[in-house]
């Protein structure tokens, strides 16, 4: 490739300080019509050389700044030009810029998708921790049928890291639990502790519902008030004090749920909010029913 430079005719006497062009990094010598270097592609800088001291400065003084000597005239320049050519040293480096370009892309792409197939690869994140309320199998898939893939002991602990709770009778909850990893039914297992806010809150919400086993309804209130203290001031915390009442009105069995119901209650009806109202209306009816059961009870006892 090459490329056009003006130039100069000098006549055959030498002027005094005539400039001229050098190459700062390869130290090479040209006419001041050259503005490239071709032996390193960079550009050239334009200079004199003081013919009473000797020494260098730039071309564009008109007399020496060290010892004030004048400069001659310098000559006019002529339309003629001259062919250039570009070093390939230049064309050399454009290219290794171009290798190396996309030597770097194709490692960054290279990296991008190893970690996003490890990113599959990584176990799913915990939502809560449980238990095992007697000893149980852990199935591979979620009908919970054929050979179990391993057995939790009574009180194993679990990590939750999957559910499914819409109370058609297909429930399942996926847990894992040193090497076992699988599918268990919620009734196999105790209230959650969640440790996720969001995903948290939808399994304590279905979970509520599917507890039949009286004896852990305690342990229900447990994981609703840990979720209300790991939630803040999330409000939500209140609808599931109002599930676990609800649900605990339907089950209607012994004094002790009587209990832990008037209880769930009186936390709604003593906060001023949604559910308030509600829970004072269930109150008065909790208090009317004893009644009931105790004047029945009184009647009974007389005959």
């Amino acid at each position: 490739m090459e490329v056009e430079v003006k130039t100069e005719n000098h006549d055959a006497q030498q002027f005094d300080g005539s400039p001229f062009a050098t190459c700062m990094n390869c130290h090479i010598t040209y006419p001041v019509e050259v503005s490239i270097c071709s032996s390193c592609g960079l550009s050239t800088s334009a200079l004199r050389k003081c013919g009473q001291c000797s020494r260098l400065v730039a071309a564009k003084h008109p007399s020496c700044p060290y010892c004030a000597h004048r400069f001659g005239s310098l000559p006019a320049p002529s339309t003629e030009t001259l062919p250039v050519l570009v070093p390939q040293h230049r064309e050399q480096q454009s290219l290794k810029r171009l290798i190396v370009c996309s030597v770097v892309f194709g490692s960054v792409a290279t990296a991008a998708y190893i970690f996003r197939d490890e990113g599959k690869r990584l176990p799913p994140a915990s939502i809560g921790s449980t238990y095992a309320v007697q000893g149980m199998n852990v199935y591979q898939g979620t009908d919970m049928t054929g050979p179990p893939s391993g057995v939790v002991p009574r009180q194993g602990q679990l990590e939750i890291t999957g559910f499914k709770l819409a109370g058609n009778g297909k429930d399942w909850i996926q847990v894992r639990s040193r090497g076992v990893s699988g599918y268990v039914h919620p009734s196999e297992v105790a209230p959650p502790k969640v440790s996720n806010r969001e995903q948290g809150y939808l399994l304590l919400k279905g979970f509520l519902g599917t507890i039949d086993n009286p004896s852990l309804m305690s342990l229900a209130v447990d994981s609703v008030d840990s979720y209300r203290h790991y939630s803040g001031a999330d409000a939500r915390a209140d609808e599931l004090d109002w599930t676990l009442a609800e649900h605990l009105r339907t089950l209607k069995s012994g004094e002790d749920l009587a209990r832990v119901e008037r209880l769930e209650y009186s936390k709604l009806a003593a906060k001023p909010g949604e559910y308030q109202q509600r829970a004072e209306a269930r109150m008065a009816e909790l208090s009317a029913r004893t009644r009931s059961v105790s004047q029945n009870t009184t009647h009974l006892v007389r005959r």
